[in-house]
């Protein structure tokens, strides 16, 4: 009589998104009809989402509304987990984060931005949304190369 044969070993990869709802420094105005972040409220915002992050313990996250890299790092540097690698990607016609901001988030964390020609603000809602899907398909692997040891996860887009 046969052995049953083990059941195969899936690996598996949890991506998350999250809205971090105007994710700025103390101080920082962002909005001209609303007050920056007092020094207590960037502390207490920073914390909860690192608590968020802890809890979702994704491989790949991918934020929106960052306004500075320091803050989304001081976020991530309050969860305890580690994002070494990270995919910024933009729209060439977005009136909301324009290029500009896209590449200077780029800039600020040493990596290439992807700005997408003739793209809005809503990639995913455009015509040619698969080239977007692709890039961050393409990602995925150099993203998830990590060792699994310790939790950790891969990426933010």
């Amino acid at each position: 009589m046969n052995a049953p044969m083990p059941p195969a070993a899936f690996a598996t990869l949890q991506v998350a998104t999250c809205n971090l709802l105007n994710l700025a420094r103390a101080g920082r105005v962002f909005y001209p009809n609303q007050d920056p972040y007092t020094e207590a409220e960037y502390q207490r915002k920073t914390a909860w989402i690192g608590e968020r992050l802890r809890a979702l313990n994704a491989d790949i996250i991918g934020v929106q509304e960052v306004w500075d890299e320091s803050a989304l790092r001081a976020a991530v540097a309050a969860s305890g987990l580690r994002y070494p690698r990270l995919l910024v990607p933009g729209a060439e016609c977005d009136p909301i984060i324009p290029p500009s901001l896209t590449d200077m988030t780029a800039r600020a964390l040493d990596v290439e931005a992807r700005i997408f020609p003739g793209m809005g603000h809503g990639m995913m809602l455009e015509a040619e949304w698969r080239k977007v899907a692709q890039c961050v398909l393409d990602w995925i692997p150099m993203a998830c190369r990590r060792a699994h040891s310790q939790s950790h996860g891969a990426g933010v887009v």
